[in-house]
């Protein structure tokens, strides 16, 4: 998984120079901090962003492929320093037990920032919730990603 993480950077460092419009992304997904419990850190994975809409997927938190669909705000921010765009994600997620229902797709409602770190390349951060009904203990957890918007 190394080798394709690595291989997926220098892949978006090669690309063309940010455009102003932006309605392609690929993204890496690289880890989570967790504020609660020991949950894994390593979540790598790949997601892609077509006219708004974001499909993904990843290795979860708890150790499970989580793959999942969405819609995405996002907000440019030109009069905020080193802040990109501020986003909304909303959609549904699979790999995760949860005390809300049994379905095996949840909802999600995700908040992010990116931040340009190369004139290719923004990191995200996002603001994931945890659910502590089934798994004993609630918090948040601070995700982190690789993003590069296409032409």
């Amino acid at each position: 998984m190394r080798k394709l993480v690595i291989s997926i950077l220098a892949v978006l460092h090669a690309m063309p120079a940010f455009a102003d419009e932006k309605p392609f992304a690929l993204g890496v997904h690289l880890g989570t901090f967790h504020t609660t419990g020991t949950y894994n850190n390593i979540n790598t994975g790949v997601y892609g962003r077509f006219n708004s809409w974001t499909v993904g997927g990843y290795h979860n938190s708890i150790r499970k492929p989580s793959y999942y669909v969405a819609y995405t705000w996002e907000i440019p921010t030109p009069h905020v320093p080193l802040v990109e765009s501020f986003a909304i994600t909303a959609g549904g997620i699979t790999g995760y037990e949860s005390s809300l229902n049994d379905s095996g797709v949840l909802p999600m409602l995700v908040p992010s920032a990116a931040f340009r770190i190369t004139p290719k390349v923004l990191l995200r951060l996002s603001i994931l919730p945890i659910d502590g009904q089934k798994i004993g203990s609630s918090g948040a957890a601070l995700h982190f990603s690789l993003e590069h918007p296409l032409q």
